[in-house]
């Protein structure tokens, strides 16, 4: 049922990513259903994080690693663009998936490159830009 949970959601976070890079990148007005398609990106996105939080070996391990990167860059591009209302608990979901990713970092040597990435980038994430 748990891989279940997360391939839908998963799923759902890849069919609504386009709409969450047009509301961060568009200069022109856009309907509200882009911004709420948005949104449903970044649900998934919070959701993803939280059901990846393990730390146990199994077939998935790795892959799920970097589905949570890709989230948090989600979540952090999100944040910084200031065009999204962001979740409180957002923060909490960075840091999450940086422990994550960290724990299996220390046995994948691209996974601790992409801990290090993302502990820069939300160290760089201006924590005013939290709306």
């Amino acid at each position: 049922l748990h891989a279940m949970r997360c391939s839908c959601t998963i799923e759902r976070e890849m069919l609504f990513q386009p709409f969450l890079f047009l509301t961060i990148h568009s200069t022109a007005p856009l309907p509200s259903i882009v911004h709420d398609f948005a949104e449903q990106c970044l649900q998934a996105c919070y959701g993803l994080i939280y059901l990846f939080d393990i730390q146990h070996r199994h077939h998935g391990s790795w892959l799920i690693a970097r589905d949570a990167f890709r989230c948090a860059l989600c979540i952090l591009a999100a944040s910084r663009s200031g065009k999204i209302v962001m979740r409180q608990d957002w923060c909490h979901c960075i840091e999450m998936a940086i422990s994550m990713i960290d724990f299996w970092g220390k046995e994948a040597v691209d996974l601790e490159r992409l801990a290090k990435i993302l502990v820069t980038l939300y160290q760089e994430t201006d924590d005013t830009s939290q709306t």
